[in-house]
C-alpha cells in the first residue's frame, strides 16, 4: 500500500523516515512469494523498480466490509447539504483544494451546508480552512461501525487527493450508499460512475478551477437528490467488486498455491 510524493508532506512518520519504507520495500519484493499492491499503476511502478521480480508482483484491490458498511436510505432533507472526509490530512490529498471547494459550495448554495471531517489531523495548518471552520463538524477517530453511522448521515464524500491506492474512505462511502465527487484518479473509474455512484472531475492548471468544477458536481448530485433521482443501493452496487469474498478470495488461492508448492497441504485422510 505504501506509496508517496516525496515533496508532499504526509501526516504520519514516512515524512521524515521514508529511507525505512524504500527499506522495507525492497526487503518484501526479495523475500516474499507474492507481493501484492492496491492498485495496478502501484503494480506497474514495482515491477519496472523490480524487473527480475516482476512475476511476483500483482494487483490486490482494497476490499470493504460490506457486513458493517450497508446501504442507507438517502437523507430527505438535503438542506444543510452535508458532505463528508475521512483520512489524515496529508498534503498529496490537498485538504487546500477540498477547503475551497467546499467554500465555493457554500457560496453556490447560500450558506446550506455542512463539511464532516472523521480524522484526527489538524485542519488549521492549511489557511484555506478558515472559510470553512464555522461549517465544520469535526467527529475525530470513529471505529468502523461509527464511520458507518456517519457515513449514513451525510449526503455525499469528497476526495481531493493527488494520488491513493484504492481509498477505503471512498469504497466505505459509496457501500453506505452515499455518492462521491472526486478529483480524477485512474482507479476510481472502476467505481465511481458518473450520474450514478458520483463524478470524476478532470485535473486544471488552476485550483479555483478544479474547486468550481468540484463544487458544481455537488450542486447536480444535490439537486438530483431532490428530485428522487439517486438511489442508495445502486450506489452500493458500484463497489460489489470491492467485498472480501472477491478480493480474498485470490489471496486464499496465492496461500493455497504456496502450500502446496511447499508440499505442506495435508493429504485428506480416509477412515
Amino acid at each position: 500500500h505504501g506509496e508517496g510524493v516525496p515533496k508532499l508532506q504526509m501526516d504520519s512518520l514516512l515524512r521524515r523516515y521514508s529511507f525505512v519504507h524504500n527499506a522495507g520495500e525492497r526487503f518484501a519484493v526479495a523475500a516474499s512469494e507474492k507481493f501484492l499492491c492496491v492498485n495496478p499503476h502501484i503494480t506497474e511502478r514495482l515491477q519496472k523498480t523490480y524487473p527480475r521480480r516482476k512475476d511476483k508482483i500483482d494487483t490486490l484491490w482494497t476490499w470493504v466490509n460490506t457486513d458493517i458498511f450497508q446501504p442507507q436510505p438517502l437523507p430527505r432533507d438535503v438542506d444543510p447539504f452535508r458532505v463528508v472526509f475521512a483520512g489524515r490530512l496529508d498534503e498529496f490529498k490537498d485538504p487546500s483544494l477540498m477547503f475551497m471547494t467546499i467554500a465555493e459550495l457554500r457560496h453556490r448554495l447560500g450558506g446550506k451546508v455542512e463539511f464532516h471531517y472523521i480524522g484526527t489531523s489538524d485542519p488549521h495548518r492549511f489557511p484555506e480552512f478558515a472559510a470553512i471552520e464555522d461549517i465544520t463538524v469535526r467527529h475525530g477517530f470513529k471505529d468502523a461501525a461509527g464511520m458507518a453511522a456517519t457515513l449514513a448521515s451525510v449526503h455525499a464524500g469528497i476526495l481531493t487527493s493527488e494520488f491513493e491506492g484504492m481509498p477505503r474512505f471512498v469504497l466505505e462511502t459509496l457501500a453506505v450508499g452515499r455518492p462521491v465527487a472526486a478529483m480524477h484518479l485512474p482507479q476510481l473509474e472502476a467505481a465511481v460512475h458518473a450520474g450514478v455512484s458520483g463524478y470524476l472531475v478532470p485535473r486544471s492548471d488552476t485550483r479555483q478551477t478544479m474547486a468550481n468544477d468540484l463544487a458544481q458536481r455537488f450542486v447536480e448530485m444535490r439537486n438530483a437528490m431532490e428530485n428522487g433521482e439517486m438511489d442508495s443501493a445502486r450506489i452500493a452496487a458500484s463497489i460489489k467488486t470491492f467485498t472480501p469474498n472477491t478480493q480474498l478470495a485470490r489471496v486464499f488461492r496465492y496461500h493455497q498455491e504456496i502450500q502446496d508448492a511447499r508440499g505442506l497441504t495435508a493429504a485428506p485422510s480416509f477412515s
